[in-house]
């Protein structure tokens, strides 16, 4: 048999058809009446797989071409099968011809939106057509998610009355929501798999082993010429496990039990000290170097944190001493040399036998609910809060954004974050682990000519950064630095037009800008190349519920409140050391709901527009000005500086603007000739002006707006 080129092996079609799971079945047992049965396509006849689901109905099958089946393989459960050659992406009159009639009598229709058979988890062109034909033929949609590993599975999620479908005949919104129906599926299916983060990682090393395409070789490496694969990854993990277990308990028992902290650049031996945690059943505590010793002790403190785990090398090298001395006075500061002069032959041996034999039986966390990970807030506008994420807020958002961005085994991710920053460990280090890609670590964001140069050397085919890095990157860059690079990515920060136009025209790239919080794990929105619109930050990430809370004076926007499998179990009690305070509704107290504190506004494909912090709005005269706005505005008059607006009390207006500015020649007069130009309120127009040599910012980009007020001369 032959399918568009390609022999069929219908033996291995039949062997997963009898081993597939099926989950989610009581969800048909309420379905009457003509059903849309949607589903992702990976392999060839994937509807094979859907017979066992769809027996006993009378179901039209819509298969790409080439995909149709002989008439001797329609066995006995497929005599209530018919078939209909249709490319999914251009189904021409065979929709209204035998489709949609089809469905006005009662039946059932078996498609697959996405065409061809997809190389990734990620949904990006889908058709919008099975859509309207469940508009026009009254019919139920019900969404599958076909998956084949770790098990061949089958998971069938809620369905959507036609009552509920959506209206109209938008094709991109149409095929939006199809995509956002294919992506919850998904989630649904991929829940079902999660194990706490070493299990996790031992399952992909498994299956990235068996791989054809894959050395098991340098799939991660650094700055410093070290690499590792997955196999070396986790032995080196074990090595550093034994010892941080054979390291006495500083007061009591319970220290053998306390989180970790890790005080390290973004490196490998960073993410091994983190994977020994884990495989020791400790939660590291992920610490900001750039913060200075009182947030650190403060961090320590609301943590419950009595050992810090860190390098004399990073030590001298970021000129630490007195920040360790500081911690060494209240804490237990462990660093990784004396390890190394430690290690001894039988130690190695110890980490391969358990390597070979126990790495999965009692190692690391036992629930996917326990901590994972605790980081720390920016500290921009504040205190740096302590946020406690699980296993299972981890590998949510892992798979949320694996479902817009397709990652594959053949990317190469360079990453430049700190690893105590949410992207820089999430998405820049755990995503291309479990994704089984090459991963490239590098210590700071800063070393633009560095970071420049390992795109090219290492081919990196994804990167990411706050605005001022990837400007920073591409001002000093040559023109095919970045030629391998198919997908960057911007976010902590407003991306710059110039910024998009530089990279546009240099390297014939476009930024993807995106949206995320610590909170959240961290990504809560992003744009991709299948759904991308200028000034925004995407649309929200599968699995997301979202809603908008009134805010006097703005009648479009509001403020954004979310609740997902990816928000944070909650903050660290800065009174009561060890206790969590949960994400609560602030209108009725219901738990899982994170207030992000952010005002915007969301339009009717989901693109979310970021106006600003709830907290960066002035209230000028009884109505509500945008901080980021004016800052925006000032970018646009002086784009190679540095932009800062702030709020201060006015005895006769409420509040009044201030902008400090990097530009020699920033002056009220020119912003006021803008304002007027554009058309804009003139209570955007600052009430003075003061300069700065440069503004202070966190270490992943953003502006430190806590240490320039502390900074601001007083009136």
């Amino acid at each position: 048999m032959y399918c568009s080129g390609h022999t069929v092996h219908w033996w291995s079609w039949l062997r997963d058809w009898s081993r597939s799971q099926l989950l989610g079945a009581e969800h048909l047992q309420g379905v009457t009446g003509a059903a849309v049965v949607v589903a992702n396509h990976r392999r060839r006849c994937d509807w094979l797989r859907c017979v066992e689901l769809l027996r006993g109905r009378r179901v039209l099958a819509a298969v790409p071409p080439g995909e149709r089946p002989p008439s001797w393989v329609r066995a006995t459960r497929l005599r209530t099968f018919s078939f209909v050659t249709v490319d999914p992406l251009h189904p021409g009159p065979m929709v209204a011809e035998r489709i949609v009639p089809h469905l006005q009598a009662g039946g059932w229709l078996l498609v697959f939106p996405q065409g061809t058979p997809a190389t990734s988890e990620a949904f990006l062109k889908v058709a919008s057509w099975p859509l309207q034909a469940a508009q026009q033929g009254r019919a139920t949609v019900i969404p599958i998610h076909l998956r084949e590993e770790p098990v061949s599975t089958v998971t069938v999620a809620p369905p959507v009355a036609a009552a509920a479908l959506p209206p109209g005949n938008d094709t991109t919104l149409l095929s939006y929501w199809i995509s956002d129906c294919l992506s919850q599926a998904a989630l649904i299916a991929a829940q079902q798999q999660y194990r706490p983060l070493w299990q996790q990682l031992s399952m992909v090393r498994g299956r990235t082993r068996s791989r054809s395409d894959r050395t098991d070789a340098g799939i991660i490496s650094d700055s410093t010429g070290a690499s590792a694969s997955l196999a070396q990854l986790q032995q080196r993990a074990l090595i550093v496990a034994a010892w941080l277990r054979r390291q006495p308990p500083l007061g009591s028992p319970a220290d053998h039990t306390s989180p970790v902290g890790v005080l390290l650049p973004t490196s490998l031996a960073a993410l091994v000290t983190f994977l020994a945690l884990h495989a020791s059943g400790r939660t590291p505590a992920m610490l900001n170097f750039t913060s200075g010793s009182e947030p650190l002790l403060h961090g320590c403190r609301i943590a419950g944190v009595t050992t810090v785990i860190t390098s004399r090398q990073f030590v001298a090298k970021a000129q630490l001493q007195p920040v360790i001395q500081q911690l060494q006075a209240v804490l237990r500061v462990l660093f990784l040399e004396d390890m190394r002069a430690q290690l001894r032959w039988y130690h190695l041996l110890q980490a391969l036998v358990t390597d070979l034999c126990w790495r999965d039986r009692y190692l690391g966390a036992s629930s996917i609910q326990d901590a994972a990970v605790i980081l720390f807030t920016s500290g921009s506008e504040g205190q740096p809060k302590g946020v406690v994420l699980s296993h299972a807020n981890l590998s949510a958002n892992l798979t949320q954004a694996s479902l817009r961005i397709d990652l594959t085994a053949a990317d190469c991710l360079l990453n430049a974050l700190p690893m105590f920053h949410a992207f820089g460990l999430t998405l820049g280090t755990l995503a291309p682990l479990f994704c089984g890609m090459r991963l490239h670590l590098m210590p700071s964001p800063l070393e633009y000519r560095s970071i420049a140069a390992a795109a090219y050397t290492m081919r990196a085919t994804i990167i990411a950064g706050a605005n001022t890095f990837l400007a920073g990157y591409a001002r000093v860059a040559d023109a095919c630095d970045f030629h391998s690079v198919r997908y960057v990515f911007a976010g902590a920060e407003a991306l710059r037009p110039e910024t998009q136009r530089l990279w546009s025209e240099r390297f014939g790239l476009r930024i993807l800008e995106g949206y995320g919080a610590t909170e959240a794990s961290p990504v809560l929105a992003v744009n991709t190349p299948a759904a991308c619109r200028g000034g925004s930050v995407g649309r929200l990430v599968p699995g997301l519920s979202a809603r908008l809370q009134p805010v006097p004076g703005l009648a479009d926007a509001g403020r954004l409140l979310v609740s997902g499998p990816n928000i944070m179990q909650g903050y660290l009690d800065a009174e009561r050391p060890g206790l969590l305070v949960p994400p609560l509704d602030p209108d009725d107290g219901r738990s899982g709901w994170y207030d992000t504190g952010d005002i915007v506004r969301i339009d009717a494909a989901g693109f979310v527009t970021l106006l600003g912090r709830a907290k960066r709005f002035a209230k000028i005269g009884g109505e509500m000005v945008s901080l980021a706005t004016v800052e925006q505005l000032a970018a646009q008059l002086w784009p190679d500086h540095q932009h800062a607006a702030l709020q201060r009390p006015d005895p006769v207006r409420g509040e009044q603007i201030i902008l400090v500015s990097s530009c020699p020649a920033a002056d009220r007069q020119l912003l006021l000739a803008a304002v007027r130009q554009q058309g804009l309120s003139e209570l955007l127009l600052p009430k003075r002006v003061h300069l700065v040599d440069t503004l202070p910012l966190t270490a992943t980009g953003k502006v430190d707006y806590q240490r320039l007020m502390q900074g601001m001369p007083e009136e």
